[in-house]
């Protein structure tokens, strides 16, 4: 993967190497050279803004009780290839415990491109459980699939708390696998 910051491109040997360097420096593009399999959760910082470039490639996961990214900063998802074929997965999603993306903390996800294909996605419910944030969701293109729920907050939620998605293009969608 490489990682693009003002214009300058350093390439990483593994996906974990370039989003370190990423947040390390705040914002950042990183664009996948190879498939990527994550072993780990990763986090996307409050005050970080990552645009990841999927660039026809995967990651992929197999994190029965994590999420791929955690979103408390800024994450975009584009798929510069054409076709876009670029996705991300969480296989060992079974619970509610682990997703593909969570979104809180005042976080922003947005799809510009590539699929994500999920069990659960959850927006605005912090680590207690709360809702004290206002998380936003934009999918401007690409898929965004679930098979079991898309929580966004919760009925516990702090007054003043909001939750925003927005679908402009692209494909949000629920697959009832009963």
């Amino acid at each position: 993967a490489s990682v693009t910051v003002e214009g300058d491109t350093t390439s990483y040997a593994t996906f974990a190497e370039a989003l370190a360097a990423a947040s390390a420096a705040g914002t950042a593009t990183i664009t996948l050279f190879d498939d990527v399999t994550v072993t780990a959760a990763q986090t996307i910082a409050s005050g970080k803004t990552i645009t990841l470039d999927l660039n026809g490639h995967e990651i992929t996961a197999n994190l029965p009780s994590s999420n791929i990214f955690t979103v408390n900063g800024s994450l975009t998802v584009t798929d510069s290839s054409s076709p876009s074929t670029g996705k991300i997965e969480n296989f060992g999603s079974t619970n509610n415990n682990a997703k593909t993306i969570s979104v809180g903390s005042s976080g922003t996800f947005t799809l510009n491109g590539g699929t994500i294909n999920c069990s659960y996605v959850t927006m605005g419910v912090d680590a207690t459980g709360q809702q004290t944030c206002s998380p936003e969701l934009e999918i401007n293109g690409g898929e965004i699939t679930f098979v079991n729920n898309l929580t966004v907050g919760n009925q516990s939620a702090s007054e003043g708390a909001t939750n925003k998605i927005s679908v402009n293009e692209g494909i949000l969608t629920c697959k009832d696998i009963n």
